[in-house]
């Protein structure tokens, strides 16, 4: 199962880890609807790891939901993604999605990719889309310098947006600088390749290849140059979200196997650690933060967890009815 992973540690382990961030959490927090295990709405939110400082930093904006923070390596830029309200999982193939970048404050908010109602309110939707305007943009993931971003786009066209938005279109990794420039396509084929992590030394990224029907799932690497595509030999089911995230030294893989809880990868000994249950993981430099399921609506708070499994801390206590999902430790 890690003999990828076994392979791209030898290259990984004589390269220096990226910078640390600023030791805070963000996350996404809303409502939460327990029929279909959703949120209905959510702002992105900051906290200690200790659960202090608790603010909100996305108040301003009512009409949308940001989730899927994730921090520079300076810890200085936040990128996230925002989507339009109703929209089931901002984190799947949906055309409401697009990437924004924004201070650790909240402040300096800046628009990477598309603008999906722009495109539709104009009379020449075809040539909007066609210059990439109508894709679902999410799941961003930096590089070490901080310099670019890979994230994963689903096409987009007239006629999919107004028939099935989103559904079994394939959708395929791409990369771009950190101002939304020279933007370019990573991957192909009849996939949906979501849920990148650049490295920490820049030189591979690992992401989750599903089928179109639906029935398979796997975590891949691939360079970010496009080549050097090969599977870690892990079978995933495709409801999965594993969310996978390396560790600050760049030697390990933590992903979330979804019932299975969390699992952390050591490709120098080709050893797997289970960490008990959680999701979406996040790997700081004192440990994992993730998302701690409360009850059986699925509903979350955020928690962290030593390395070994042991010392696992509830880090926010969310109201009723809310829930706290996708955390980033920077």
């Amino acid at each position: 199962m890690l003999r990828g992973l076994a392979a791209l540690v030898s290259v990984l382990a004589f390269a220096s880890p990226a910078a640390a961030a600023t030791g805070t959490i963000v996350f996404t927090r809303g409502h939460w609807s327990a029929i279909d295990h959703a949120l209905t709405d959510g702002d992105l939110y900051a906290v200690s790891p200790d659960g202090s400082n608790l603010r909100d930093l996305t108040s301003a904006d009512t009409d949308t939901i940001e989730i899927g923070a994730r921090w520079s390596p300076s810890g200085k830029r936040i990128a996230f993604v925002r989507a339009l309200p109703g929209s089931r999982d901002p984190l799947a193939t949906l055309p409401q999605a697009s990437l924004w970048t924004m201070n650790a404050d909240g402040g300096g908010q800046r628009r990477l990719t598309g603008d999906l109602l722009g495109a539709l309110a104009r009379a020449d939707v075809a040539s909007s889309c066609a210059a990439a305007e109508c894709g679902a943009d999410f799941t961003a993931s930096w590089s070490p310098r901080g310099r670019s971003l890979v994230y994963a786009r689903g096409a987009a066209s007239p006629v999919s947006i107004a028939a099935a938005p989103g559904r079994g279109v394939p959708t395929h990794l791409w990369t771009m600088r950190a101002d939304g420039s020279h933007k370019r396509q990573l991957t192909r084929g009849s996939y949906l390749d979501t849920e990148a992590a650049w490295s920490p030394t820049g030189r591979w990224i690992v992401f989750y290849r599903r089928s179109l029907d639906g029935l398979h799932g796997a975590l891949y690497l691939i360079r970010p140059d496009g080549t050097g595509l090969h599977a870690l030999e892990l079978g995933l089911h495709a409801a999965t979200q594993p969310l996978p995230a390396w560790s600050p030294d760049g030697t390990r893989v933590v992903w979330s196997t979804g019932g299975g809880g969390l699992v952390v990868a050591d490709g120098r000994t080709g050893r797997t650690i289970r960490l008990g249950g959680g999701l979406a993981p996040s790997w700081g430099r004192g440990g994992v933060v993730f998302q701690s399921v409360l009850d059986e609506t699925l509903r979350s708070a955020i928690a962290t967890i030593s390395l070994d499994g042991t010392n696992a801390k509830t880090v926010t206590t969310p109201p009723a009815a809310v829930s706290d999902v996708f955390p980033a430790i920077g």
